[in-house]
């Protein structure tokens, strides 16, 4: 079935043409995407393990998608930016990804509910559908030579206790440090494979491409929203503690990070940074009154919902603008903050903590690129950081960097 709507966004005009067509049979979609010669390939598995894999591009764009008023098109455009999109990188490792981008991919594959669809979108042009077949994964180990560090352990320590001074000082309250492991390969591994293997209770799996040489893989816990025409759904999500060895062992350490000063007063930050950043696009805001946990196979973390409905013509880029980055991964002030980590933090941040997800005049889904890697020929870059707030002890802030690098150490 073909259909023909108008497609009006950024403020142009564009006819878009798209088909739908079951698939019958069995069909991995990460195997599917692997063995596709596009240069841009994206998969997202949300909560509820419904998948999308996606390849190629109809229409690129170099800033979020603003819909008008007239367009009826039920277009879909996936991508993101990175962490500081408007800053010259620090380092050449995210080199095949662009500061911001997003596109309406030529095949779309969608999985739910049991059955499989999918959609060939074209611009301006005729459709051009492509075979829909299924493969499988010769499956391998992921075989990593010893890392090395951005900071190292040393100079993390030296920048934590800088970063306390500066707390201290008033500066900022709080201010998220990350690092940069890179793994030199023993032999190469697909980014597809190692991320069917990860772990998926309580995450959404990503995969994102933009040419050959570089994937952005990972199983993040946090959503940074979700949009329903006007129904706006967020999260706070910060602290964490490692998942035990034993439900007793489990429980003790939810009581700990659900007790504990320094980990009560950094969850209120991100809470309070989220409600600032939403409050002037919102007719109504609320959040859960209770604080809870989210639990991954390694980690748990606190974590409240909120809810909100939009004010008529809020658009997804005043959303991500609002909302990115929130205090679980920059800081509070945010302009202090981030000031700060721009000076001082010694790695390009590229995509990682990020908004990535996908948009269309109906709906929208962004997660934040955490529990994250960059997956190249040779290398695998693995990223990981962690809230400096009063009371933040170098040594734990590095165990704790270790606890969240630690879901992709068995597979």
């Amino acid at each position: 079935m073909t259909e023909s709507r108008t497609l009006c966004v950024n403020g142009a005009r564009y006819f878009h043409r798209f088909s739908k067509r079951e698939i019958s049979g069995p069909l991995d979609l990460l195997c599917w995407l692997k063995e596709q010669d596009s240069m841009i390939k994206v998969y997202w598995k949300d909560r509820n393990n419904n998948e999308i894999a996606a390849v190629g591009s109809v229409l690129t764009l170099y800033t979020p998608p603003h819909f008008e008023t007239d367009s009826d098109s039920p277009a879909r455009f996936w991508g993101g930016h990175a962490f500081f999109p408007s800053m010259a990188p620090k380092d050449d490792v995210w080199n095949s990804f662009p500061r911001i981008c997003f596109f309406l991919p030529q095949t779309e594959i969608i999985r739910q509910g049991g059955g499989i669809v999918a959609i060939t979108n074209s611009i301006n042009a005729p459709l051009s559908e492509i075979p829909i077949e299924g493969s499988y994964f010769a499956k391998q180990s992921l075989s990593l030579k010893a890392p090395t560090h951005f900071p190292s352990e040393n100079n993390w320590m030296q920048l934590i206790e800088s970063s306390l001074k500066k707390i201290q000082s008033s500066v900022f309250e709080k201010v998220v440090m990350a690092r940069r492991s890179t793994h030199f390969l023993e032999k190469t591994s697909d980014p597809f494979e190692i991320l069917s293997r990860l772990p998926a209770k309580g995450s959404i799996h990503f995969a994102f491409q933009f040419g050959k040489d570089a994937t952005f893989i990972g199983a993040t816990p946090e959503r940074l929203f979700k949009r329903e025409g006007r129904e706006l759904y967020t999260e706070a999500v910060a602290g964490t503690r490692k998942r035990g060895k034993t439900e007793e062992e489990d429980l003790e350490l939810e009581k700990e990070l659900l007790e504990n000063p320094k980990e009560r007063r950094e969850f209120a930050f991100v809470k309070q940074s989220i409600e600032e950043g939403l409050k002037p696009l919102c007719e109504s805001l609320s959040s859960e009154k209770e604080d809870g946990l989210i639990k991954t196979p390694n980690v748990q973390h606190l974590h409240n919902a909120f809810q909100a409905k939009l004010l008529e013509g809020v658009s997804d880029a005043e959303i991500l603008s609002a909302l990115h980055p929130t205090a679980a991964m920059g800081g509070l002030p945010k302009s202090s903050a981030l000031e700060y980590l721009q000076r001082h933090e010694p790695f390009e941040r590229g995509w990682y903590a990020s908004p990535l997800g996908f948009c269309s005049r109906e709906e929208a889904e962004f997660a934040v690129g955490i529990r994250s890697a960059l997956v190249e020929k040779e290398k695998i870059h693995f990223f990981a950081g962690t809230g400096i707030v009063a009371g933040s002890s170098p040594e734990k802030e590095w165990e704790e960097l270790e606890h969240k690098v630690a879901l992709w150490s068995n597979i």
